[in-house]
């Protein structure tokens, strides 16, 4: 993996630290709704199956039998549909959060790296100057 020299300088390894821990948090956090949404889905799936077992156990005779072991369906392609736009929902969401955090981090980091570039360029002027301001001194004759 690529990594710029600057992300993880050692004066931003605070800032390294906390946006690693922020994007953890956001993808566990992702994984834990896609992890109950699968749960939802499941309990669903098997309670329409509860439901049609009930119904078949229920039947006085082998028409009654046979024509509720016909009414029993699988998962509709529409339930399937909305539960893959569900789990790709969340997705986008997580991926969407976890942009915005690592800009935010490239963004302090391009601050502090631009500010840092200014101060360094401040001391050498400095120090080449021997300390001395930046105003010229005129000759006395």
């Amino acid at each position: 993996m690529y990594y710029h020299p600057y992300m993880f300088h050692w004066a931003n390894g605070e800032r390294a630290l906390a946006t690693c821990q922020a994007c953890v948090g956001l993808w566990l956090d992702g994984v834990a709704r896609q992890q109950q949404a699968h749960a939802e889905a499941m309990s669903a799936f098997y309670s329409r199956h509860l439901d049609a077992l009930r119904d078949l156990s229920e039947a006085s005779d082998t028409a009654q039998f046979a024509a509720r072991l016909l009414a029993c369906t699988g998962p509709k392609p529409f339930d399937m549909a909305e539960f893959a736009t569900r789990l790709g929902g969340i997705a986008a969401e997580t991926h969407r959060k976890l942009g915005e955090v690592v800009r935010s981090h490239a963004d302090d980091v391009t601050t502090s790296w631009v500010e840092g570039r200014a101060r360094a360029g401040e001391e050498r002027r400095k120090l080449a100057s021997g300390g001395r301001s930046g105003e010229r001194r005129q000759m006395v004759a």
